[in-house]
């Protein structure tokens, strides 16, 4: 199996570089744009080349492409963002960027934040593929736009209401081992003036092991109503419920049962005014999390039934102005309330008020982008933080259309209520924690090699004040500020279109995260210190396409849970398209998960799945 698997990944990766090398010879067809219009830098759409942030934009067409059923999986194969997966697929996932912990990475959909005050994150894999129109990255701190995000933002942005009378749609169904199966439909389309768009999917998987079950259901819905030529307001509402079941040996609880129902109801209701010469918004959020575990450990004879509830209510109001004809100025504010119970650490509910006024600007002078910026929090619990930042990207105007970027932020990340309040048999709070605060400096390049290969590198450095760490307190664990960790570390991002067939990408990225009273590496199993991602595709006109992508990651795992890491992981999917029969389009795939059938974990209590086959179709009429 080694020798297979050295086989199989050695020209994959070295393909990727090969290119580079053999640039002249390529053809002169320009290179894809990788320079999209993105909206959560500065809350309003924008130009990629006057953000000082590094990006990654990744659309439906791309998502399409991959082998992956949730959010959580397709962030797995975007480069600078790591995800442990902690059990088997369709269980919760963990996401970090750039070596941040988990809870340091802000994910929302459509603007409506997923992190809970129970433990800071959000589970990425509760999302699924289906409604998602892009999903937009920020890589590194961004507290003066969005206040609570040490580690990077992940955006959601769902798809848009159709426009004609004649109702569109598609409908997806899967199969794979373990008895897995997937369905979902879509129905977009317009009643007179009024579009919409709905959707709906169902999961089920009896998991790769005895008790490990998962049944997922979904469903989303937006429509849109114009006022006039000029302003439209648009409502959305989700909702997924997630049965979880799993049965495994723990390491230090032995054997042990847990079960889990979780549920999201959330929405938004947004009023969008859009002059020439001004725009303005405005959208009330609401996001109501539950989440029921039974954790029976049976080993012990202790059973911990838990019930926690994170209701999330938001008003958010932003306005945009040209200036000189060529800047922008964004002004906004957000004012959030979230309601937290737990029937076992808290004796009463415990709420947090956030007050957050925030403004940048983007000065645009010859080669040079500048675009400060800052934001105001003023926490019920923490009191207030200040966030100001300040990027430039100097546009070099040469022929590779070469950009050089940096940005020093001040940037924070505000600890969950639980950590605060929690008491029980294995926890204590610290009434006394503070948030983490840090500055933050990133620089990159992003410049076309040639027309068909562009080369993104991208360099930080953290200095994180009050980082907060678990402390072994006569046997029962307690969140505790240390007084200085330090992040730092880099990426180098490659996008190679090969021919007009063919197109790859690959990236690598270092992180290392140390407690500068100590130098020792801060040890997460949810945060890699080393990763490979890569990808390469294939598109005919015939409606052929093949994907082969990959991932390595080496985790900083604690050696007690026997990682068995630092291995290349394939996936693969194959997709014919048989278009316009009889007004319908039908496309059949495959789908191979784990291709060279390797063992790999970042905990040995959660193995993932060796090799396995899915197959489906879609029909879109």
């Amino acid at each position: 199996m080694k020798n297979f698997q050295r086989v199989a990944i050695t020209p994959f990766i070295a393909v990727f570089y090969l290119f580079i090398a053999s640039a002249s010879s390529f053809g002169e067809s320009p290179i894809v744009d990788l320079k999209p219009i993105i909206i959560s830098a500065k809350r309003v759409p924008a130009d990629e080349d006057s953000t000082a942030e590094q990006m990654s934009v990744i659309t439906q067409e791309e998502i399409k492409d991959l082998p992956a059923r949730d959010l959580g999986e397709v962030l797995h194969f975007i480069p600078g963002v790591d995800i442990q997966q902690t059990n088997q697929f369709g269980q919760p996932t963990a996401v970090s960027i750039r070596g941040a912990d988990p809870r340091h990475v802000l994910l929302m959909v459509d603007g409506i934040p997923f992190n809970t005050q129970l433990s800071g994150q959000a589970n990425p894999s509760r999302i699924p593929i289906e409604q998602i129109e892009r999903i937009e990255v920020i890589k590194g701190a961004s507290s003066s736009v969005w206040g609570s995000s040490l580690g990077g933002v992940i955006n959601v942005i769902t798809k848009d209401v159709g426009t004609q009378a004649v109702p569109k749609g598609k409908l997806t169904s899967a199969f794979a081992e373990f008895q897995t199966f997937k369905e979902a439909l879509e129905l977009w389309g317009a009643v007179k003036k009024v579009g919409y768009y709905f959707g709906g999917s169902y999961f089920q998987t009896e998991g790769i092991r005895a008790g490990a079950d998962t049944e997922k259901n979904d469903v989303f819905g937006k429509m849109s109503l114009p006022l006039g030529d000029q302003a439209k307001v648009t409502g959305s509402f989700g909702y997924v419920r997630e049965d979880l079941a799993d049965r495994y040996t723990d390491p230090f609880f032995g054997l042990t049962e847990d079960t889990r129902l979780n549920y999201a109801r959330y929405g938004k209701i947004e009023l969008n005014v859009d002059k020439p010469d001004f725009d303005f918004n405005t959208a009330v959020k609401y996001n109501n999390q539950h989440l029921k575990t039974d954790l029976n450990l049976i080993d012990f004879a202790f059973l911990s039934p838990t019930i926690n509830s994170n209701v999330y209510y938001g008003l958010s109001m932003n306005a945009s102005k040209p200036l000189r004809e060529t800047d922008l100025l964004v002004m906004g504010v957000d004012l959030d309330w979230t309601v937290f119970k737990s029937n076992t650490s808290l004796g009463e509910a415990k709420s947090v008020e956030t007050q957050a006024p925030y403004m940048n600007y983007t000065w645009n002078e010859g080669h040079w982008s500048l675009i400060p910026g800052i934001r105001y929090d003023r926490n019920s619990e923490f009191g207030s933080q200040v966030s100001p930042s300040f990027g430039t990207v100097y546009h070099l105007r040469d022929s590779r259309d070469t950009d050089v970027r940096f940005k020093y932020s001040r940037a924070f990340n505000a600890p969950p209520l639980l950590w605060i309040y929690q008491h029980s048999a294995f926890t204590l709070p610290n009434p006394d924690l503070e948030p983490e605060k840090g500055d933050v400096y990133e620089a990159g390049v992003n410049s076309n090699l040639t027309k068909r290969v562009n080369m993104d590198l991208s360099v930080y450095w953290d200095e994180i004040e009050d980082a907060i760490e678990s402390v072994d307190v006569m046997g029962q664990t307690q969140k505790q500020n240390f007084e200085k960790f330090r992040r730092r570390g880099g990426e180098l991002l490659g996008n190679f279109e090969i021919s007009d067939h063919w197109k790859a990408y690959s990236g690598v990225s270092f992180n290392d995260s140390r407690n500068k009273e100590t130098n020792e590496v801060v040890r997460d199993s949810g945060v890699a210190r080393k990763s490979v991602k890569a990808g390469l595709n294939f598109n005919h006109e015939c409606g052929f396409s093949a994907d082969l992508v990959g991932s390595y990651n080496q985790w900083n795992s604690d050696p007690d849970l026997k990682p068995k890491d630092q291995r290349f992981i394939l996936d693969t999917k194959l997709a014919q398209r048989i278009e316009d029969i009889k007004n319908v389009d039908v496309e059949l795939f495959l789908i191979v998960h784990n291709l060279t059938n390797t063992k790999n974990w970042a905990s040995i209590t959660f193995p993932l799945p060796q090799r396995y086959f899915e197959g489906g179709l879609s029909i879109e009429f």
